[in-house]
């Protein structure tokens, strides 16, 4: 009887779930987007772009003396609609200047990529 009510309070909670959560998916992805632009790691900012921004990747590496190192970023609202979702994310710079940025994001093959 135990094991049956501990069985429904992790299904009822989400507890027992193996897989991440869209949420977390989407913070996970921008979490690696700001860590490989921090690094100036453009095969991994590359992972992070759906082929629709992949043209700009390739201008940002014409920039890459000029990119700000991010002291800070953290995901402050998530709206997602179906397999897109707008992501608005609260940055530190290296200056510290605070400024909101809205991502726009899509789902491709179950992992979230900045459009």
């Amino acid at each position: 009887m135990r094991k049956f009510f501990l069985i429904l309070l992790c299904l009822s909670l989400g507890a027992c779930s193996a897989e991440k959560d869209d949420y977390q998916l989407v913070e996970d992805s921008i979490a690696n987007y700001y860590k490989a632009l921090n690094k100036k790691d453009y095969k991994a900012i590359e992972a992070c772009f759906s082929p629709n921004m992949q043209s700009s990747l390739r201008k940002m590496k014409n920039y890459s003396q000029d990119l700000i190192h991010y002291n800070s970023y953290k995901v402050t609202n998530i709206d997602f609609y179906g397999q897109r979702a707008k992501v608005t994310v609260q940055t530190v710079d290296e200056f510290d200047n605070v400024v909101d940025l809205q991502w726009n994001m899509i789902k491709i093959k179950g992992e979230w990529k900045i459009n």
